[in-house]
């Protein structure tokens, strides 16, 4: 804008439009210096009119990175006469008193005032409209975000793709440089692992990186530890002196100062924490925390319908495999039961009952979505009904075995219990019957140790003839279970020991 400014009428008129003004006006002389300054201007920036005229306006209200700016405008207005600024209506930041910034929006007119011009600018103060649209915008940015993650189901994405994606989306909503994802592990139950999914920056995190990839927290242990245990999000603003970050207290200095982590949830279970970090003290905050938690939940449902048509297409393909063991199975049983049968009444019994402690353990497994069964409901079902609970004797830690194990196993306690009952303590009347188990370790790794031991009875020593049964027991620990089986005939009565692998699923 350039040409002769209006010509400013009397102070009586420039006082009406001070008083009358609903936003800031200030008036400034052609040095820089406040002429004027109105209520709403001592209200906005808090100075009094009083300590404001006088003072160069630029000091007092334009923050420090614009003065250079601000003072070279002004310069080039009384040296040519033209400003583009002016007329116009400006969105920029100004400053209040106690040095904090704020968005505002100005319009600023030149003003003829006997030989030298005066500045006329009127100002509002926008933070409450920025705040709304700083939120319609993280509104829309976590729509994008949700609707990205979402997106992956019908992709057909791995469970690694959904974490990565969902890691990238919570850094680019946060601005936070570095995310990974911390799993439960399989093979040692109640101990997270690191795994190699990360997002964010490649650079300045060498150190903690390679600190993560050679971390596993126990259940409660680390910011991720706690997570799992609790089921809640976990923000720490200072990493490098808070006892629970583990890394840090363990390493030394990592390069990272504030984190925070979140689970994501498959169905009821926890199958991931997501942990992000910052090179810089951050404050909690809770309106972060729950975006981002709800990121990892529309992760987790996506995980959840991953997992469900994953389950489908296995059960559909375990079904097809399991009906044709199991007749292969049938098939052995009838085999070898008649070929040990002396007449078809004792077929038929024996045959009847090991199918049926086959049923019973089918029905155990179906009832688990055959993922696995607790060795405590296998004695159960297939010991139990031999020996009644007034004559068993089960201790043993919690262990839960894999289909395939929990099959061959309950075959194996069958032919012990039916043996019992015929020739051992469960056919003798003060006869009493002790299984138990406990976990051990040997040069091949974690076992399972189980003692099979009957009492109250006489026995002169190994059966003469060697029975299916016998056969049945070696076999299936052999090669079903992976194990051995040691048969003791002692005085008191049959002991057995059985060892195998845990069989962690």
């Amino acid at each position: 804008m350039s040409g002769a400014a209006p010509r400013l009428g009397d102070d009586e008129d420039l006082q009406i439009v001070l008083e009358t003004a609903m936003d800031a006006v200030i008036v400034m002389r052609s040095d820089g210096t406040v002429h004027r300054w109105n209520g709403a201007a001592e209200a906005m920036f808090g100075w009094s009119a009083a300590e404001a005229v006088g003072r160069n306006m630029g000091d007092m209200i334009v923050p420090p990175q614009y003065r250079e700016a601000h003072a070279r405008g002004l310069k080039h207005y009384l040296e040519t006469g033209e400003g583009p600024v002016l007329g116009q209506r400006l969105e920029l930041s100004a400053m209040r008193r106690d040095g904090s910034e704020f968005p505002i929006e100005l319009s600023i007119r030149a003003l003829k005032a006997r030989d030298a011009p005066v500045f006329l600018g009127f100002i509002r103060d926008m933070t409450a409209e920025k705040a709304e649209e700083e939120r319609l915008e993280a509104q829309a940015q976590e729509a994008n975000l949700l609707h990205r993650v979402a997106s992956l189901a019908a992709e057909s994405a791995s469970t690694d793709e959904v974490l990565h994606t969902c890691l990238e989306a919570v850094c680019e909503l946060t601005g936070w440089p570095l995310g990974h994802a911390f799993t439960p592990d399989t093979n040692n139950p109640g101990r997270l692992k690191p795994t190699g999914i990360w997002a964010g920056s490649e650079s300045g995190f060498e150190a903690f990186r390679e600190t993560t990839a050679k971390t596993t927290l126990a259940y409660g242990e680390g910011l991720p530890g706690h997570v799992w245990k609790t089921g809640e999000p976990r923000w720490i603003d200072d990493l490098e002196t808070h006892p629970e970050f583990v890394r840090i207290r363990d390493a030394g200095p990592l390069g990272v100062r504030s984190g925070f982590a979140f689970p994501v949830r498959a169905e009821t279970r926890i199958v991931a924490i997501l942990e992000f970090f910052s090179q810089v003290r951050e404050a909690p905050d809770p309106r972060l925390l729950l975006t981002a938690q709800t990121i990892g939940d529309q992760a987790g449902r996506v995980l959840e319908r991953r997992q469900a048509s994953d389950r489908q297409e296995l059960l559909l393909a375990e079904l097809n495999h399991r009906v044709k063991n199991m007749l292969a199975v049938v098939v052995a049983i009838a085999s070898q039961t008649a070929r040990n049968a002396t007449d078809l009444a004792q077929f038929n019994e024996t045959f009847s009952a090991r199918l049926q402690s086959l049923s019973a353990t089918y029905g155990l497994l179906t009832k688990g979505n055959w993922e696995s069964t607790p060795l405590t409901d296998l004695i159960d079902a297939v010991v139990t009904p031999h020996a009644g609970e007034d004559r068993l004797t089960a201790d043993g830690p919690p262990v839960r075995l894999a289909p395939r194990a929990a099959l061959a196993l309950s075959m194996v306690l069958h032919e012990l219990s039916t043996n019992a009952v015929k020739h051992g303590a469960l056919g003798a009347p003060a006869g009493k019957l002790s299984v138990s188990w406990k976990p051990c370790r040997d040069e091949t790794g974690q076992r399972i140790m189980l003692d099979w031991t009957e009492s109250g009875m006489k026995i002169a020593g190994p059966p003469e003839r060697r029975g299916f049964g016998v056969s049945l027991i070696e076999t299936s620990v052999q090669h079903e279970l992976g194990g051995r089986a040691e048969m003791n005939y002692k005085p008191a009565g049959l002991a057995v020991r059985i060892e195998f692998p845990q069989p962690y699923r």
